[in-house]
């Protein structure tokens, strides 16, 4: 009996957008694992209170202040997580931003554009600052964090946030393509779409935009939407992150893994 299969020793790990909420996180299940794991983003602080969290478990840990949407960033960061680590076995593009809510034809050109260069161009220009170094090794692992509200529609009053919308689900379908592209050359490339997480650091931000009774109509409306009648916790991650960042979905290539209480269904 294989009992190691979800081991992660000796792999390294960078997840993006690790100095809060989910990617925290996921840096703390992959380091819990076996992987030792670098994280960036753009508050150095965050990212070293990680850091020390990772240490905990014993494994190696490093914060490297980047910008995901500055290609040049991005290729000094990738340059020295190989001379330090020398391979990158895992990428967690986590990084994000959630604008206000605009009904489209309101949306300011400065948010749209934000939230098109964090969340989809600085998806992909990890994606493509890393894979060069995956095509060296011929091994490698990308999962992507993306979202159910790429995969479907909310009523304006729920959530008018196009640009976001559009952002997740051009991120699903580049997973796709990056996993056509890249597996036959020992690259696997796959996708998580949570639904309502509470609570992330986004989510949170969020509410504070709202009054209390705005709060508690938007989530009441929501959580009437999930057949699992409850919100997911960041715990419920865990199974999914553990399980596409292992060996145990080997064979998994291009799938986008929702975790969503089945209200996409």
């Amino acid at each position: 009996m294989n009992t190691n299969l979800f081991d992660l020793s000796g792999k390294v790990a960078l997840v993006t957008g690790g100095g809060r909420g989910m990617g925290r996180f996921i840096c703390e299940v992959l380091a819990e694992y076996g992987a030792d794991v670098v994280t960036c983003g753009r508050t150095k602080e965050r990212l070293d209170e990680t850091v020390e969290l990772i240490k905990k478990y014993g494994h190696r840990a490093l914060a490297i202040q980047a910008d995901v949407t500055k290609e040049d960033s991005l290729k000094a960061m990738v340059n020295e997580i190989v001379s330090k680590f020398g391979k990158i076995d895992i990428l967690f593009n986590n990084a994000g931003t959630l604008p206000l809510d605009y009904p489209i034809h309101e949306i300011p050109l400065e948010s749209w554009e934000e939230t098109m260069n964090t969340d989809l161009k600085g998806v992909f220009l990890c994606m493509k600052t890393v894979i060069p170094v995956m095509l060296q090794q011929k091994s490698g692992n990308i999962i992507n964090i993306s979202s159910i509200t790429g995969l479907k529609t909310l009523d304006r009053e729920l959530a008018p946030l196009a640009g976001y919308f559009t952002a997740k689900a051009g991120v699903d379908i580049l997973t796709k393509q990056a996993a056509a592209e890249y597996a036959s050359q020992g690259i696997r490339v796959n996708c998580i779409a949570p639904g309502r997480i509470r609570p992330t650091a986004i989510s949170a931000e969020r509410k504070k935009r709202w009054s209390p009774e705005r709060v508690a109509q938007l989530e009441a409306a929501r959580l009437n939407r999930i057949p699992a009648r409850r919100f997911g916790a960041i715990s419920d991650l865990k199974g999914a992150i553990i399980y596409l960042a292992s060996d145990a979905s080997s064979f998994v290539v291009g799938h986008t893994l929702v975790v969503d209480g089945g209200e996409t269904i």
